[in-house]
């Protein structure tokens, strides 16, 4: 609802039964195609799990590991600032 509020605004999108048909088969499509490489890349990463573990693990262990110094500046800037006033 809030995209069609800002396109509309914009004069993007007009009050016309034609380019609303036109913009909902755009989404529609749209997502059908995106759900289509989202399946086939997860089943062919699935069927060939076994080639890919190393990378998944490593990935998750970064994105792990880079949350925690993320974190862990935070709290030192919360800390730093707590001590300051």
């Amino acid at each position: 609802m809030t995209w069609n509020k800002v396109l509309e605004n914009k004069g993007i999108l007009k009050a016309n039964l034609k380019y609303y048909s036109f913009y909902i088969s755009g989404i529609g499509v749209g997502t059908m195609i995106g759900l289509g490489v989202f399946v086939l890349a997860g089943k062919y990463i699935l069927t060939n799990y076994n080639d890919y573990s190393r990378v998944t693990n490593l990935l998750m262990g970064l994105l792990y590991l880079g949350f925690s110094f993320y974190l862990m500046y935070l709290f030192i800037k919360k800390r730093l600032n707590y001590k300051t006033q």
